[in-house]
């Protein structure tokens, strides 16, 4: 389906590797840092600091 998906999430401090799975298909945001991890997979990279808990509400909009 197309159009406009959030998800709303609370993280504590910490580093975080992402991606979205949309119609079986992994997709990355590239209007946002991305890492490599240790097997070679590209991901979306989130840090969140020390002195703050993050509410987070990630949005994409989907075209199919």
């Amino acid at each position: 389906a197309s159009g406009l998906f959030e998800v709303d999430v609370t993280l504590p401090p910490g580093s975080y590797e992402y991606k979205f799975l949309m119609n079986g298909i992994w997709c990355l945001d590239h209007t946002k840092p991305t890492t490599t991890n240790e097997v070679g997979e590209e991901n979306n990279l989130l840090l969140v600091s020390m002195t703050e808990n993050k509410r987070l509400t990630i949005s994409f909009y989907f075209i199919r």
